[in-house]
């Protein structure tokens, strides 16, 4: 089997719906199979799933411990596929979404993990969101590196959306997905660079950034959108202390972390845009914190809401 496309989804039928409709209207490889692990669901996931069965080659299971990561481990037990094509429920794809995600790789052949474009449409965003510098990719999931192919460089990677990656890799690796971040974790961010850590070193050159490969993500925005926001950022910060150590180079000196904290502070658009990084520095000092202390983490100790 070429391709295997896994998502896990929870109440949200309605997007799952208009996920698998577009899936309908894609090109198709020759053989691939869709495995969807229903996370607990409460609505009617389940029959909307059925009323699909029939166009598309799908794999229903059901996961009942709430959390994505724990999820997606039970989809890829059930993988098939020799390339394994992770999305979300709440994208639109591409109509040769599938087909350039395996064109790509074998093309590539020293390439283990391929990213996609996932565009966010700024009409639904807050204006401060929109002239933002970076944030877009933190709080809606934007993932855009122009119009050429081009590699990932240091501890730099794709994103859940719209990543693929060689199941080959994942031999040997129990529940590759960490169980205790993510979605329905009290941390629920952090999950998709720690998966593929797993895979891929920060300095490989195996990871490849592909524009071909297109989805369209519709994100929540709600009326507390920017508190979410406020969190997400402190978590953010927080899980690449704690997490990722290596990556955050504990032997900095100060002086540059704080050239650093200056040039990004520049370039700041907004009041929220200051909030939004500030609370995604003081969760990296915190994290930073725990490190030095060597205390055990409450918030990573306990894995499910």
């Amino acid at each position: 089997m070429q391709l295997t496309v896994i998502l896990s989804t929870r109440n949200n039928a309605g997007m799952l719906e208009e996920f698998l409709a577009a899936l309908c209207e894609c090109v198709r490889p020759e053989s691939w199979e869709i495995i969807i692990v229903d996370n607990a669901s409460e609505d009617n996931t389940k029959e909307i799933i059925s009323t699909f069965s029939s166009k598309l080659p799908i794999k229903y299971s059901y996961q009942p411990i709430s959390g994505k990561s724990i999820s997606l481990n039970r989809g890829l037990s059930e993988a098939g596929g020799d390339i394994v094509l992770f999305t979300d429920d709440d994208v639109i794809p591409d109509k040769h979404w599938l087909v350039n995600h395996i064109r790509v790789m074998e093309e590539n052949p020293d390439i283990n993990i391929v990213g996609g474009r996932i565009i966010v449409d700024k009409e639904i965003m807050p204006s401060w969101l929109v002239r933002s510098y970076n944030l877009r990719s933190i709080l809606v999931t934007e993932h855009d590196k122009g119009e050429n192919p081009t590699l990932y460089l240091d501890g730099d990677y794709p994103f859940g959306p719209n990543m693929s990656v060689r199941k080959s890799r994942l031999a040997g690796k129990n529940n590759p997905w960490p169980e205790n971040i993510g979605p329905g974790t009290r941390i629920p961010v952090g999950d998709e660079s720690a998966f593929c850590r797993m895979i891929s070193e920060p300095l490989d050159r195996d990871r490849l950034y592909d524009p071909t490969c297109i989805v369209h993500h519709r994100p929540r925005i709600g009326r507390n959108f920017f508190l979410q926001a406020v969190r997400r950022c402190f978590l953010g910060g927080y899980t690449a202390a704690v997490l990722f150590p290596a990556l955050t180079r504990p032997e900095d000196k100060l002086g540059s972390l704080a050239r650093y904290t200056g040039w990004r502070f520049l370039r700041l658009r907004s009041l929220q845009e200051f909030v939004c990084v500030s609370s995604r520095a003081l969760g990296y000092g915190c994290g930073k914190a725990r490190n030095v202390i060597g205390s055990s983490d409450p918030l990573l100790s306990q894995t499910r809401r």
